[in-house]
């Protein structure tokens, strides 16, 4: 295993990994390809968040520890970010808000946007 050349790749909650272990373990990781990534905030992921972390309301400090965008001055490796734009499992919004604040913190990243592709990065007509 070459520790110089270590990567980490995820879709849907798998991208919120992705990007979450490039900001949590910014000296293991230097690349990473995230796909329909999304932010934990509460407004979406319900669920596949809620079984794990109850509700937002419930435990808002819970939510504040795993969201991704506080994070962002850590990322050190390079990122590839890909989402569809008819994703209805992960919309376009809440991937904009990890976004934002990468532009906003001066982080390069790369962004791979994909007409019309749904969650499965497939078009609604196949």
């Amino acid at each position: 295993l070459d520790l110089e050349r270590v990567g980490v790749f995820g879709i849907s909650f798998g991208g919120y990994f992705a990007v979450r272990s490039l900001l949590r373990y910014p000296h293991a990781y230097r690349a990473g390809v995230a796909l329909a990534p999304a932010e934990i905030d509460g407004v979406v992921l319900g669920a596949a968040v809620e079984p794990f972390a109850g509700r937002p309301a419930a435990d808002p400090a819970r939510y504040s520890r795993a969201a991704n965008v506080p994070l962002v001055d850590r990322l050190r490796g390079r990122l590839l970010i890909a989402v569809g734009t008819s994703d209805v499992n992960t919309p376009l919004a809440q991937t904009f808000k990890l976004i934002d604040a990468l532009i906003a913190a001066e982080k390069p990243f790369d962004l791979l946007m994909v007409p019309e592709a749904n969650h499965v990065f497939r078009r609604a007509d196949g």
